[in-house]
């Protein structure tokens, strides 16, 4: 995972426990950088019941971010665990997910509060 920082180019991720929930919150711009970042997070969180994958803040969503998706999504149901993408009406993210037919396969959620309701 990335430092904090003030620079919202800057790729990101904030990780927050809430029981056996972990929220994964991302910034900046998810691509082919920045993916195995992302796997690296997801693959920390992958102890618990349920990881929540807030990207409505992220700038870019390129081939090998979606892919991420598509790989813990798959890796998680192995597990018996969930992963709940949470996309708020950021259109960088909901439009490739739509497009692909994405939003048919993965757990996507609008809030994360949403999300925390439907898992609880």
């Amino acid at each position: 995972m990335t430092a904090e920082s003030t620079d919202p180019a800057v790729f990101a991720i904030a990780r927050e426990n809430r029981g056996s929930t972990a929220i994964l919150r991302l910034r900046g711009d998810l691509d082919m950088l920045t993916a195995p970042i992302l796997d690296e997070a997801l693959s920390a969180a992958s102890d618990c019941a349920t990881v929540l994958l807030d990207v409505s803040t992220v700038g870019f969503v390129g081939s090998s971010g979606l892919s991420q998706f598509v790989k813990h999504h798959r890796l998680s149901a192995e597990r018996g665990t969930r992963l709940v993408v949470v996309t708020g009406t950021n259109r960088v993210v909901l439009r490739p997910l739509t497009l692909l037919q994405l939003d048919l396969v993965l757990n996507l959620a609008d809030t994360i509060e949403d999300a925390l309701a439907v898992t609880s």
